[in-house]
């Protein structure tokens, strides 16, 4: 999952680029292709940059129960409580994203 995740995250930053691009802002199709796009990624790319927060959250708090002092340790124990908790339901949010859409979630309902 981490390199989907990376993928996306790169594809979404290339979106980025590519719209700030002279060539792409004097095209009008191919500007509204590439933010078409990227306004689809962008919860996806938010929620990742979520869950890399939560990853190096933990990381420094573990880092702080290793070599810190006494109130500091605590203030990262609370902290790690905190982000191993919201972890699993970041990924659970993120699989959910990366499920393929159903092609029939755009169309409209029509009444019989």
């Amino acid at each position: 999952m981490i390199e989907k995740l990376k993928a996306l995250e790169e594809k979404y930053d290339e979106l980025t680029r590519l719209l700030m691009s002279p060539e792409v802002l004097s095209n009008p199709q191919s500007y509204q292709k590439y933010s078409r796009e990227q306004a689809e990624l962008q919860p996806l790319a938010e929620k990742i940059g979520r869950y890399k927060k939560i990853l190096s959250g933990i990381e420094e708090a573990e880092e702080i129960l290793r070599s810190g002092d006494g109130d500091l340790r605590e203030l990262a124990q609370a902290e790690l409580t905190e982000l191993k908790e919201a972890k699993p339901k970041v990924e659970e949010e993120l699989k959910m994203m990366l499920l393929p859409k159903d092609p029939r979630d755009e169309k409209g309902v029509s009444s019989r």
